[in-house]
């Protein structure tokens, strides 16, 4: 998760927000029996969560890419 904040600025409790959501995607791996694990993001699906902003956001403003 920390890498998600130097990458694209986004903190953990949006990047939870965001996975629950729906938004972006994760998967946790944990060995059997264990209750905590590491959380891994698909970066590709920030990338396209982002992508999708910016195509809102500029669609909204009637700005051209």
């Amino acid at each position: 998760m920390s890498d998600l904040r130097v990458l694209f600025g986004i903190k953990r409790g949006l990047a939870y927000l965001l996975i629950n959501e729906g938004k972006i995607k994760s998967v946790t791996l944990r060995r059997l029996g264990n209750a905590t694990g590491v959380r891994l993001v698909h970066v590709a699906s920030v990338r396209e969560y982002l992508n999708s902003l910016l195509e809102t956001q500029t669609n909204e403003q009637g700005i051209e890419r």
